[in-house]
């Protein structure tokens, strides 16, 4: 009988022992979340009044709270602050970082691509920005249209004109509705042409 009271009190010591540590783990995530999410405001104000430097800092201590939920909204305003201020190259490693980090929600994912396209973009690294642009096509959502003249625009830059020429096909296909419909219509003609005169008429 001792030893089964002795053998209880142990359990219930465990039991006791695992739930402050979950109390304590719950405290700590409750609080990273707090802070984060204050700093998250005061770089979205920072943001919105064009302080991009400031703003980027702050973002970055934003993603400094890894257990938070506002870790990767931080990441991708941490790179965004740094392309509004012309940063190219610095908006690369939080923007690789949170498409390593975040799996589940599609939407960030989505700009995060597309975010990391511009960036190639604007740095004149067009296979890479089609590379990105192509991935956040791919994601089905808000932004696939963006996605799509993306790559199409860097796919022409690149060279690769069939490339092109499939995105725009697409585009064309998915959003018939466009205002911008009839403009790509017109770049899938001279895409096909120069692609004809390419080949020698073949």
């Amino acid at each position: 009988m001792r030893r089964y009271r002795a053998s209880f009190l142990a359990s219930l010591a465990l039991v006791a022992i695992a739930a402050l540590s979950l109390w304590g783990w719950e405290l700590y995530r409750t609080r990273q979340n707090r802070l984060a999410a204050q700093e998250y405001s005061r770089g979205l104000a920072l943001f919105h009044n064009r302080k991009y430097p400031e703003a980027s800092q702050t973002f970055a201590r934003v993603a400094a709270h890894r257990w938070s939920s506002y870790r990767s909204l931080g990441l991708l305003y941490q790179a965004n602050s740094h392309i509004a201020a012309q940063e190219f190259g610095k908006a690369v490693p939080p923007l690789k970082e949170l498409l390593d980090r975040e799996r589940k929600d599609p939407f960030l994912r989505q700009l995060a691509l597309l975010s990391l396209g511009y960036v190639h973009e604007r740095t004149a690294r067009w296979r890479d920005a089609a590379a990105s642009f192509a991935e956040a096509a791919k994601i089905p959502g808000p932004l696939q249209e963006e996605a799509l003249l993306g790559r199409g625009r860097s796919s022409v830059q690149a060279g690769d004109l069939k490339e092109a020429l499939n995105s725009y096909r697409q585009y064309l296909s998915s959003f018939q509705a466009s205002d911008r419909s009839s403009q790509i219509a017109l770049q899938i003609q001279e895409l096909e042409a120069r692609i004809k005169q390419g080949s020698g008429g073949k």
